[in-house]
């Protein structure tokens, strides 16, 4: 984007979001959140299993080492993104047992990627760095109790803020 559209009294377009997008799901307790299958999450059939915070047992919450035995057998674990790759933070928690994973984006690179998982098999997905706060909360509330989580890898129509610049779109020189 250039001139004219850097001239102070100029308005330059560029493109914009609307109210739904098409991608993969993630549902807790009744609320569906935007989940980017990860590369080899193709599977037709959602997975359902009970929702776990890996930061219970990972204080940084990143599963880039290894974890305790089967301390997530049967789980859908919460991990953040960072540090070690994707296929790194699956397989580990593959090794502790885990049937899928929910991997979520930081603050300072907030948007769901895609994510290439090499070799790792387990199903994932990545949400936005919003979703799990959100997600965070649910487990609080639920205070002991199982909480579900059911992951749709196949594109469903999703809620996406229209508010917000697409990704696709040019920034601009100015604000």
């Amino acid at each position: 984007i250039d001139g004219p559209a850097h001239a102070s009294s100029a308005i330059a377009d560029g493109n914009s979001a609307n109210g739904r997008a098409f991608s993969g799901a993630a549902s807790v307790n009744g609320q569906v959140y935007r989940a980017t299958p990860g590369s080899r999450s193709d599977s037709a059939s959602p997975l359902t299993g009970p929702l776990f915070d890996v930061t219970t047992i990972d204080r940084t919450g990143l599963a880039c080492g290894s974890l305790p035995g089967s301390s997530l057998a049967g789980k859908v674990v919460l991990i953040s993104r960072g540090e070690c790759n994707f296929s790194e933070k699956l397989l580990v928690a593959q090794q502790a047992g885990a049937v899928g994973a929910l991997v979520h984006s930081r603050e300072d690179s907030p948007d769901a990627v895609s994510m290439d998982v090499g070799d790792a098999i387990l199903p994932a997905a990545s949400i936005s760095y919003g979703d799990p706060l959100a997600i965070k909360r649910e487990l609080a509330a639920a205070a002991g109790r199982t909480l579900e989580i059911t992951i749709n890898f196949n594109p469903i129509p999703v809620w996406s803020d229209p508010n917000r610049l697409a990704q696709s779109s040019s920034r601009g020189p100015t604000v």
